[in-house]
């Protein structure tokens, strides 16, 4: 997605598990500033990052708990943490959607988790983008 048409607001957490951070930043965006009230941006993150703050530290110690007997198993001990994850991401995507439902959709907006390549690694990020409504060109 090009620079104009969204906002992709990366994690600013401590701890990074399988590509999902563990907290963003509640700062409205400058490019939001004029289209959305602060108090909904930071509603809507606080909710993002309540979630994580009660699954992202499950989901490192279900890690923890696997690396251990990992190479007896094959791998398979790390199943779990890779499956908590992705239920992770699974209530996040039904917050934004929850939210998108709410007031976003009214505005114009549409948030979603995306996963960005950052470097070598892959993150997954909030995406705002900015829905255009079809221009009817006709008479009156």
């Amino acid at each position: 997605m090009s620079q104009n048409h969204g906002i992709v607001i990366r994690g600013d957490g401590s701890l990074i598990l399988f590509g999902l951070h563990n907290h963003y930043q509640l700062d409205l965006p400058p490019r939001l500033m004029s289209k959305l009230a602060p108090e909904e941006y930071r509603y809507t993150v606080h909710q993002i990052n309540k979630l994580l703050a009660n699954d992202i530290f499950r989901n490192f110690l279900c890690f923890l708990t696997g690396c251990f007997p990992c190479l007896c198993t094959a791998g398979l001990t790390l199943l779990p943490s890779i499956l908590l994850n992705k239920v992770t991401k699974k209530k996040i995507r039904r917050v934004l959607e929850k939210e998108n439902i709410r007031i976003y959709n009214g505005l114009d907006m549409n948030w979603s988790l995306v996963s960005q390549k950052f470097g070598s690694s892959v993150e997954y990020c909030l995406q705002i983008e900015f829905i255009s409504k079809p221009v009817s060109i006709g008479p009156d």
